[in-house]
């Protein structure tokens, strides 16, 4: 790839139109070709192509890259689009088949963009979908995050909703414990 690039000037580059990804790649060589493939439509072809690229990287990485490969999706998003236009990929991220400590951090940061663009319910949502990952006893972190979080933006009715929400997914690990 590096090699076309310094071939050719930019013009001809986008001659090239899409280049299809389907490389045979050990894995861990494939998120560096990826990359490399969407800086180069960035560069000389169209963001849109390049976001494509991305998406396509969230696919075929191995699964111990994939939240780090999503992170640099939304990043790029982000700069390229703006950050309303990251949702999608959020999304797409959570319903991936992540491992759920991996979801409950993309909803962590899904709810922290929801928060930022004043979406106080759908970042409440978030954090209400996450909570199933996080066990009470062992993730305190979460909680107090969502305790916070309803301190500052919540009413009455919201709280004992979050307090009852944690009742329920400690009951749900509790049970879980006494199957094992």
């Amino acid at each position: 790839m590096k090699q076309s690039v310094t071939m050719h000037d930019a013009s001809e580059i986008r001659k090239f139109g899409h280049i299809e990804v389907d490389y045979k790649a050990p894995a861990d060589a494939v998120k560096p070709l990826y990359l490399q493939y969407a800086k180069l439509e960035e560069d000389y072809g169209l963001a849109k192509r390049a976001m494509r690229v991305y998406n396509q990287a969230t696919k075929a990485v191995p699964p111990n890259e994939k939240l780090g490969m999503y992170e640099i999706y939304i990043a790029r998003a982000a700069e390229i689009f703006g950050v309303p236009k990251t949702r999608e990929i959020y999304e797409q991220a959570i319903e991936s088949g992540l491992p759920d400590k991996d979801v409950k951090t993309m909803c962590l940061k899904y709810a922290e963009l929801e928060k930022s663009l004043g979406e106080i319910d759908r970042a409440r949502a978030l954090y209400k979908h996450s909570s199933q990952f996080a066990d009470p006893r062992s993730d305190p972190d979460f909680w107090n995050k969502w305790h916070e979080f309803e301190v500052q933006h919540g009413n009455e009715d919201t709280f004992r909703e979050m307090l009852r929400v944690k009742r329920s997914v400690s009951a749900s690990y509790s049970q879980v414990n006494l199957v094992k």
